[in-house]
C-alpha cells in the first residue's frame, strides 16, 4: 500500500536536508510518519492547504503522483516530492484510457489525481472520491468513465442512478480496500477485539498534524 512507500525514519532523514521546508503528508500515511511531519491532508483539501500553508517551501509526501498534480497548479512555491504511489492509481495507464474512450464515445472522463500525469491531462475533470460524487450529481453526462478503484462505481451508482458508469481497466480493484468487509467491523465492534494502541508520543504528535489539516477546512 501506499502508506508503505515511506516511513518515519525516511521523513527524519529528509528534514535533516530540508530544515527550512513544511511537510505535508497524504492521510494515507503510518502514524509514526504523521508523527515526523507537519500537516496532514486528503486529496481533497491538499492543494488547498499547499497553496495557503504560510511557506514557500514544502516537501510533499508520499504521492507522487498527486504532489506533481499539485505542482503544476502552484508554480511559485518550490514542492519537493517523494516517489511513492498508489500502486493501483500507477497502473493505469494511456492506453487504457484510449481504448476505455474508444469503447464509451459519449463517456465523460473522470480521474484520481493519483493516476500519472499523462492519464490526469486525458480527463475532462481530476478528482478526489468526494469531489466524485458531486461532479456525477451535477453533470449533465449520462454516460461516465471513472478513474479510481473499481468499487467507487457503486457508490456512484447509488448516487446518480440514471447513469451509466465504467471502469476504465477490467482489473482495477485495490487489493488492500478489499481485505476488510461489514463482518469483519462488526465481529470488532461486539468482541472488542483487534484494537490497535499507539504510544503516547506517536499519538499525540499524529494528532497535531491532523488538527493542522482542519484550520484549512
Amino acid at each position: 500500500p501506499m502508506a508503505d512507500t515511506i516511513t518515519d525514519v525516511d521523513v527524519i532523514e529528509l528534514r535533516k536536508k530540508y530544515p527550512e521546508h513544511t511537510f505535508i503528508a497524504y492521510v494515507n500515511t503510518n502514524a509514526d510518519v504523521k508523527a515526523n511531519i507537519d500537516i496532514c491532508c486528503t486529496s481533497s483539501n491538499a492543494l488547498t492547504i499547499v497553496k495557503n500553508v504560510d511557506n514557500d517551501k514544502i516537501v510533499f509526501l508520499p504521492d507522487r503522483n498527486l504532489g506533481g498534480y499539485i505542482k503544476d497548479r502552484i508554480t511559485n512555491k518550490e514542492i519537493i516530492l517523494w516517489d511513492g504511489e498508489c500502486n493501483v492509481h500507477d497502473r493505469i495507464t494511456v492506453e487504457d484510457v484510449i481504448k476505455a474512450k474508444k469503447a464509451h464515445p459519449k463517456a465523460k472522463l473522470i480521474a484520481h489525481p493519483e493516476c500519472k500525469k499523462e492519464v490526469v491531462e486525458l480527463a475532462d475533470a481530476a478528482l478526489s472520491t468526494g469531489e466524485m460524487v458531486k461532479y456525477v450529481r451535477e453533470s449533465d453526462a449520462e454516460e461516465i468513465l471513472v478513474g479510481t478503484e473499481e468499487g467507487m462505481i457503486h457508490r456512484l451508482q447509488k448516487e446518480a442512478p440514471n447513469k451509466k458508469f465504467y471502469s476504465i481497466s477490467g482489473n482495477f480493484v485495490c487489493p488492500n480496500m478489499k481485505k476488510t468487509h461489514l463482518e469483519d467491523i462488526l465481529e470488532a465492534l461486539k468482541e472488542e477485539k483487534t484494537e490497535i494502541i499507539l504510544p503516547k508520543e506517536i499519538r499525540e504528535k499524529g494528532k497535531k498534524t491532523l488538527d493542522e489539516m482542519l484550520k484549512y477546512l
